[in-house]
């Protein structure tokens, strides 16, 4: 038996089944008892039985959609707390099931069913001694043997070498839309060139933003490898070709991106090094390529908040010239929080970073800049198959050199904004209509351009 594959039917069904597809006696009466007052008795059975008929129905997401939005004003009551945690553990809402079933735990600390719950999301969250604490407690009490092979399974599993387990994931996703700018190029008409006294020039086509739909696939492969306990390897590889239509074909682009990386696990520390090559390429042409290596701390806050910081170094080269090529180097730090008591369970998150872009020689000292930034964002689930998410960005280049034609250093504002609805069809295939925006305001008019880009992405997830 693969104890990865577990199902909280082999745990509790076998023996316990009264627990949950029956009544739970006494302790039943007791957590009725218990109910907040704020909730009537029949919206606590309701929910109850509506979260019942779901588990038997194997359907943990519709229960843990009835009885998620309760837990403002059931949280304590234990029969309650005792289902709320397992539909939370089958459907990976481990925050959510840890905390439930230790209240459940706290009105019925004999209770074995639950011990065996939370011992199973112990397991799920990588909390090794925990898990084996309450699966050892439980196998120590007046077991039926039906669960006893379960538990040992679970048991044998945790004390198993971790550097046997190996991960493979991956996805495949195409997008069809319209760019509004499909070569990211000003849209001025004409523009003044001050070193030639103001003289004025229109801009061909070629030369301004160009508006096309497009049509896009991509996918990728990753797989991740724990050598020990604490220290995980792994590796991941993506393409992406996108193809526009009318007058933007000589715009159709692809590139690759390839990483390697390594964390090390300490406690509630996780400190990683990765390395990262992306090449480039537009209208058939190798056009960019991208080396580098980013180390990145990251720190478990407890309460679903999680604190890091980060440094970046990225050489930049553009084929057939180095006019451009500049070696850039940020820090930063981000912060993410998850707000699992709230309907929907949101995440945010935040960013700010600084750094210098330095010219690689001297033919490239006028893309010398100095930079900083920040990011904003967040997701929210709707509904169990259902999501939102939005994040804006800005960036903020202030450039070396006076710019010999126009006569003034260029000074760069750029704003990113993105949000987008996310359709679960199933837990591996999802449909996103998403909306994108980018200005960037600059005192070259050369570089003074905006973009929108409509589009629906179609993804698949397989692991």
């Amino acid at each position: 038996m693969s104890v990865l594959s577990l199902r909280r039917s082999a745990l509790v069904a076998a023996a316990f089944s009264v627990v949950l597809m029956g009544t739970a006696g006494a302790s039943g009466d007791v957590a009725a008892e218990n109910a907040s007052s704020s909730v009537s008795a029949d919206v606590r059975g309701s929910a109850i039985a509506q979260a019942r008929a779901h588990m038997r129905a194997k359907s943990p997401e519709q229960a843990y959609a009835v009885l998620a939005p309760l837990e403002g004003r059931l949280a304590g009551d234990a029969e309650y707390d005792y289902l709320l945690g397992i539909a939370a553990a089958d459907t990976r809402h481990l925050d959510v099931a840890e905390r439930a079933l230790k209240r459940s735990i706290a009105e019925r600390p004999g209770d074995g069913p639950t011990h065996l719950e939370l011992g199973r999301t112990y397991f799920l969250l990588g909390q090794r001694e925990n898990a084996r604490r309450e699966f050892e407690g439980v196998a120590a009490g007046d077991v039926p043997e039906g669960v006893r092979p379960v538990i040992q399974a679970y048991l044998n599993a945790i004390d198993a070498p971790v550097g046997v387990r190996t991960a493979w994931s991956g996805y495949v996703q195409g997008n069809f839309g319209h760019d509004t700018n499909a070569n990211n190029a000003t849209t001025h008409s004409s523009i003044a060139i001050p070193a030639l006294g103001g003289l004025m020039f229109v801009l061909d086509g070629g030369s301004r933003g160009t508006p096309a739909n497009f049509g896009d696939v991509s996918g990728g492969l990753a797989v991740r490898h724990a050598v020990t306990e604490n220290l995980v390897i792994s590796g991941s590889g993506d393409v992406d070709v996108r193809r526009y239509g009318g007058n933007a074909r000589a715009f159709d682009q692809g590139s690759y991106l390839f990483q390697l990386g390594a964390n090390w696990l300490s406690g509630k520390n996780n400190f990683g090094l990765q390395y990262a090559n992306q090449h480039m390429w537009v209208d058939s042409e190798s056009y960019r390529n991208l080396n580098g290596f980013t180390a990145q701390w990251t720190r478990d806050l407890g309460e679903s908040l999680q604190a890091a910081a980060f440094a970046q170094y990225t050489p930049i080269r553009y084929m057939g010239t180095n006019a451009r090529d500049v070696n850039r180097a940020i820090g930063g730090a981000s912060i993410v929080k998850g707000f699992a008591s709230v309907y929907g369970e949101p995440v945010a998150y935040a960013s700010m970073y600084a750094g210098r872009e330095s010219p690689r020689d001297d033919l490239s000292a006028a893309f010398g800049n100095h930079l900083w930034g920040g990011r904003i964002g967040g997701e929210w689930h709707v509904m169990p198959n259902q999501m939102l998410f939005a994040n804006v960005s800005f960036e903020r280049r202030n450039y070396d050199t006076l710019d010999s034609m126009f006569l003034v250093e260029r000074r760069d504002r750029q704003l990113d904004v993105r949000a987008g609805y996310s359709y679960f069809v199933t837990k591996a295939f999802s449909i996103t209509p998403q909306y994108s925006f980018t200005r960037n305001g600059s005192s070259q008019p050369l570089f003074d351009y905006h973009r929108s880009v409509y589009e629906i992405v179609a993804r698949y997830d397989f692991r």
